[in-house]
């Protein structure tokens, strides 16, 4: 459903509370801390139903990535894993500690439009560095798995981003101009001057996605210019969950005759292909520009692996 994408939301700081919004920060504080248990180097290739793209070992971890990927997000993040998706750049993930000593080397499986690494045996509530292929620079990746079970992060607080209807940032009207240009950069910045007031710091533990994230019709360009570029700095290091919109869903026929008085009308219902209207169950009928089914599963399903089997705990 649109609920007005050009309402910007607001920023809070509220304690062990999640308020709902177009955009709501809560900051859970607590004074207790973590320690950064030890972790050991391995080399652990991703099993997968889709081949391994290609093998690794700690020595593709010791020379200069040339390659720049185009959008790097977390999902699945636990006490002891989490995955890491990409698109572009090599097929390889580099981990290492604060010591900068390598944990770990994890090659990337295909999927459609991107590669995934599945990484484990990782110590919870510890902060690792990474890369999409080559050597530890200092504009490595970094990220922090989950406490346990009832502890809080290391720095004593929880912060979540939670994220809905803010997919307009790539919509162009009939003139070709960029229909809410700056929106969802100004509601991003609104964020950050908020995450540098908090005494806790500047950590983001948690992206939410409330839906309709990527408008029209969720196709993979679209939540590229409207997420992941958008976002592109806080998806590398915090955790995503995402939640469908009815705009993910694509193209699908639609009585326009409902909010709109035309000729065609005179003579009962008249339908015409209308983003976000899909009601299908079925991934294989969406359609992302109008002209029937594109032959290709729904991009919502392609991008993010959605927990099936209890993965987050």
């Amino acid at each position: 459903m649109n609920r007005g994408p050009n309402q910007l939301g607001v920023v809070l700081s509220v304690s062990y509370r999640c308020l709902a919004g177009l955009l709501v920060l809560a900051s859970c504080v607590d004074v207790n801390s973590q320690s950064i248990p030890d972790s050991h180097a391995q080399s652990n290739p991703v099993k997968s139903e889709t081949d391994v793209i290609e093998s690794v070992s700690p020595a593709n971890c010791e020379t200069p990535s040339t390659i720049e990927p185009r959008r790097v997000y977390l999902q699945q993040v636990s006490t002891d894993s989490l995955v890491v998706s990409w698109t572009g750049g090599h097929s390889f993930v580099c981990v290492w500690n604060e010591r900068s000593t390598l944990v770990g080397v994890f090659a990337g499986v295909q999927k459609q439009n991107h590669f995934s690494a599945h990484l484990s045996d990782l110590s919870p509530a510890t902060r690792y560095f990474y890369s999409i292929g080559g050597q530890l620079t200092e504009t490595a990746y970094s990220m922090t798995t989950a406490p346990e079970s009832g502890d809080v992060p290391a720095d004593g607080a929880v912060n979540m981003l939670l994220l809905g209807d803010s997919g307009t940032a790539g919509v162009v009207g009939d003139d070709g101009e960029f229909e809410h240009e700056g929106e969802a950069l100004a509601v991003l910045e609104g964020f950050r001057r908020h995450q540098r007031s908090l005494s806790t710091g500047t950590n983001l533990d948690l992206i939410l996605l409330l839906g309709d994230n990527a408008y029209p019709s969720g196709t993979d360009e679209q939540w590229q210019v409207s997420f992941f570029d958008v976002y592109r700095e806080e998806l590398s290091g915090a955790g995503l969950l995402p939640t469908i919109g009815n705009h993910e869903m694509g193209y699908a026929p639609f009585d326009v005759c409902l909010f709109m008085d035309i000729e065609q009308c005179t003579s009962g219902p008249f339908h015409m292909p209308l983003p976000g209207s899909s009601r299908s169950s079925d991934p294989s009928s969406y359609d992302g520009d109008g002209d029937g089914p594109d032959g290709t599963t729904m991009p919502y399903l392609d991008i993010f692996e959605i927990p099936m089997e209890g993965e987050l705990r």
